[in-house]
């Protein structure tokens, strides 16, 4: 069973990963446009000695830390996820399902945390993390 991060351990995990992302540098190449977020982190992910190499590591490492407070941010791709479990035959699909939105999950949040230029707005965002922290700090202990 997985540790449950402390408020504070969350916290911090939080603000690393959003100055993380907005210290990344695309400045080292000039010579290609990605469509969407989605072409960077495949860029990232599938090109050997890549530029970004380090600074994706990093941004893993982040998002595997703080993967399990993660909520949906649009209630379509709950809601679709919802509609896909209920299809779900054995643990296999259920395993296979699961790194599907896993990954639909770290895209839209970092997303979300790129889009957020106000503090208030990045403190409401970390509140619902504390709020899913919460909760499963409290079902570890029952």
């Amino acid at each position: 069973m997985q540790q449950v991060l402390t408020s504070k351990e969350l916290n911090m995990h939080l603000n690393n990963f959003r100055q993380t992302l907005l210290d990344f540098d695309y400045s080292t190449i000039d010579n290609i446009r990605f469509l969407n977020l989605e072409s960077v982190y495949a860029y990232m992910e599938n090109i050997d000695n890549n530029p970004f190499k380090a600074q994706y590591n990093k941004i893993k490492e982040s998002l595997d830390i703080i993967e399990p407070y993660l909520p949906f941010l649009s209630s379509e791709r709950a809601r679709d996820f919802l509609i896909q479990v209920a299809k779900v035959e054995n643990d296999n699909e259920i395993e296979e399902l699961k790194k599907e939105y896993i990954a639909k999950l770290r895209i839209d949040f970092i997303k979300m945390t790129n889009k957020i230029t106000d503090d208030k707005d990045w403190e409401a965002l970390v509140s619902v993390c504390e709020k899913i922290r919460f909760r499963r700090e409290e079902s570890y202990l029952h």
